[in-house]
């Protein structure tokens, strides 16, 4: 920060000795103007109206040299005679700017007065002033025009050096007056380069290598539009001040080579360049020879080692600088995420009311304060947006090598405080741009795995497109599921589900009912059902299972229950909880070299709809590359006899290959169904998912 506030006040203070030098027919309405706005912007100091004072003394002493131009240019002077700076201004113009900026400063900084009054004020001070200063030395006529011109021009600067004043010193553009803000800027701009002098010591081309080198950065950073305008005030001011008209025209044509080459190098600072140097080879040859002359030559390379010394980040468009429907698209994605996330509770709510209707009074008495958690929950996330600061200045670099012009990133954290990041930008030419490519770049950049989100788009086209890319987990998982009938039935009591949340959790459930056949398969399907809604709306998963609970419980009377086995992986930390009510055990299986070391989660408590108010076994485990979730129901200990069905079971995880969640499952039902002599005697379900880290 003190290193861009040094800088402001850097550029501040060779504004202000370089708008005491921009004498024009005399006058210097430019100083007047600077003085006026900077104190309105609460910004004059001392130092400032010091180096106006010794910008306008080294005017009037003429001690740069300016002159000897009959070595570059032949011409007769009627440029110079027209629009010149009519000799350099004497010690007694000088001295009434001092009064006059002297009154200005006074007159805005002690008086407390309405905006309005200090206008017409200040607007009587300066014609006063202007006229008192020329009676002396001219007839009352041509005093009064010049006064009239020197007070018009002041009152007319105001608005326009107020408004680039403003974003010089703030560093921030208003996107609702971003054009009329840059065309500001560019006056500032021309009026410091009509200040220079020509040459100093008669060796150095100081105003045609600043308007040259202008020229040639606002073209490569803002492309033709500014880039033009800006060209035709450094051509107009070169041809005045070096008294050649042809410099117009030169300018022209360096221009239209330059943005022809930083258009096909796709905004390179080299492509740029080389369109600059033949663009002035180029002028040189057909339109005038100053260019192929040596000074012509020195000049070129001058400018070319200037712009080649430019650093890069200030040769790129920042974030902050980038507004309008940039940034508006990326609000518009975010709120359409925003939307389409209540749209999905709003229709889980109503699936909840569609899969436990008829479960008595309990169903319809969803808490309040679940509800406000849950929204709570994702609305601070939108509040989490942060800026990706300098990264982003790399980004457009490397993305533009891929033909990607990035326009905008936004990175927020979302309920789990993973982060989403929100491109917006447009290839640079008819071709497309696979948002895959570009989260291979995001993730190299931002040293984390990063993928597209579900539901974005996976493209980016030459128009301008927001596309939504978050962190990935550090794990991923691949699973299995087999379930078998018992032996005899035509419907198994079992039911299951598997699902990938957004969030970067994999939720495996396993409910096993009363018996076997169409009334226990009823009874867990109608669990499962409602869990996977309470889940997916975003419920607390202790709070939906004690809700389902109690409309299961109210609905049956404690006639009918069913177990019911939660696990849920979170692929970010690599963990399992796991939640039970009357379930058969989870197993863990850790790969080792020898034999598999075997976790086991065991719970104690009663299936849901047994009672109405239960407690529920909640254990934790740590998962590695390479370890293994088996999830059981309880038939797969069935058998006849005495045997033990859990430690022959527990045995052959010790000895099995992990690294197949496929094969886990296979092994698993061929051995035990061995053990069992062929068949089982309850309704199996077996889940196998085999945890491997993302690369």
């Amino acid at each position: 920060m003190n290193e861009i506030r040094g800088m402001k006040k850097w550029i501040m203070s060779l504004l202000a000795f370089l708008f005491g030098q921009a004498f024009l027919w005399g006058i210097n309405p430019f100083v007047s103007a600077f003085f006026i706005s900077m104190c309105m912007l609460g910004e004059g100091s001392i130092i400032l109206f010091a180096l106006a004072i010794a910008g306008m003394l080294l005017k009037s002493f003429s001690l740069y040299g300016n002159s000897s131009l009959s070595d570059k240019w032949s011409y007769n002077g009627t440029i110079s005679y027209l629009f010149g700076e009519m000799s350099a201004p004497s010690l007694y113009i000088v001295g009434k700017y001092i009064i006059l900026i002297v009154l200005i400063v006074m007159l805005i900084k002690l008086g407390k007065i309405k905006k309005r009054n200090v206008s017409l004020l200040l607007i009587c001070v300066v014609a006063t002033v202007s006229l008192f200063s020329f009676l002396p030395y001219m007839a009352t006529k041509y005093a009064l025009i010049y006064t009239g011109a020197e007070t018009v021009i002041t009152f007319c600067l105001l608005p326009i050096l107020k408004s680039a004043f403003k974003v010089i010193l703030d560093g921030e553009y208003d996107r609702d007056k971003y054009n009329e803000q840059m065309l500001a800027i560019m006056c500032v701009f021309a009026i410091a380069l009509w200040g220079l002098p020509v040459l100093v010591a008669n060796k150095i081309m100081v105003v045609e290598a600043a308007g040259l080198l202008l020229s040639l950065y606002v073209i490569h950073r803002f492309g033709a539009g500014f880039g033009v305008g800006v060209t035709c005030i450094c051509g107009t001011i070169l041809a005045i001040k070096c008294d050649q008209p042809k410099y117009i025209g030169s300018c022209f044509i360096i221009a239209v080579f330059a943005i022809a080459a930083r258009t096909i190098s796709g905004k390179k600072k080299l492509g740029t360049l080389a369109g600059f140097i033949i663009g002035a080879l180029v002028a040189g040859i057909t339109y005038s020879d100053y260019f192929l002359s040596i000074s012509g030559l020195k000049l070129i390379i001058t400018v070319a080692l200037l712009f080649l010394a430019i650093p890069k980040n200030l040769l790129i468009v920042k974030d902050s600088y980038t507004f309008g429907i940039h940034t508006e698209a990326a609000a518009l994605e975010m709120n359409r995420i925003t939307a389409e996330k209540i749209r999905d509770m709003a229709n889980a709510f109503k699936r909840i009311e569609y899969t436990i209707a008829g479960c008595g009074p309990t169903a319809g008495k969803v808490s309040l304060s679940q509800i406000g958690e849950m929204i709570g929950k994702f609305s601070d996330n939108l509040e989490n947006v942060h800026d990706t600061g300098d990264s982003s200045l790399q980004l457009k670099e490397r993305l533009s090598k891929k033909g990607l012009e990035l326009l905008h990133i936004t990175m927020l954290k979302n309920e789990q405080n993973h982060e989403q990041y929100f491109v917006t930008g447009r290839t640079n030419s008819r071709h497309i741009v696979l948002a895959k490519d570009v989260a291979e770049i995001l993730s190299e950049e931002f040293n984390q795995n990063i993928r597209t989100s579900l539901n974005t788009s996976s493209i980016f086209s030459e128009n301008d497109r927001t596309v939504v890319f978050e962190e990935e987990a550090y794990y991923k998982c691949y699973y299995h599921i087999r379930r078998i009938k018992k032996y005899g039935s035509q419907i198994s009591g079992d039911n299951f589900s598997v699902k990938e949340a957004e969030n970067g959790t994999l939720a495996m459930m396993v409910s096993d009912g009363m018996g076997s056949g169409s009334l226990a398969s009823c009874e867990s399907s109608l669990l499962i059902d409602t869990m996977e809604e309470l889940l997916e709306a975003g419920f607390d998963p202790l709070y939906a299972i004690s809700f389902a609970n109690e409309c299961l419980s109210e609905k049956n009377n404690g006639k009918t229950f069913t177990t019911f086995d939660l696990g849920i992986v979170d692929l970010y930390e690599g963990s399992l909880t796991t939640y039970k009510q009357g379930a058969a055990a989870t197993y863990v299986v850790h790969a080792g070299v020898n034999e598999n070391d075997v976790e086991i989660i065991r719970g104690t408590t009663l299936p849901i709809g047994v009672l109405s108010h239960i407690e529920c076994d909640v254990s934790h485990a740590k998962l590695c590359h390479g370890d293994a979730v088996i999830m059981v129901s309880d038939g797969i200990y069935s058998g006849d006899g005495d045997d033990d069905y859990e430690g022959y079971l527990i045995d052959t995880l010790r000895s099995i290959d992990t690294g197949n969640s496929r094969d886990i499952v296979e092994e698993i039902i061929s051995e035990m169904l061995c053990a069992n002599q062929g068949s089982f005697n309850d309704d199996v379900t077996v889940i196998a998912a085999v945890i491997e880290k993302n690369s």
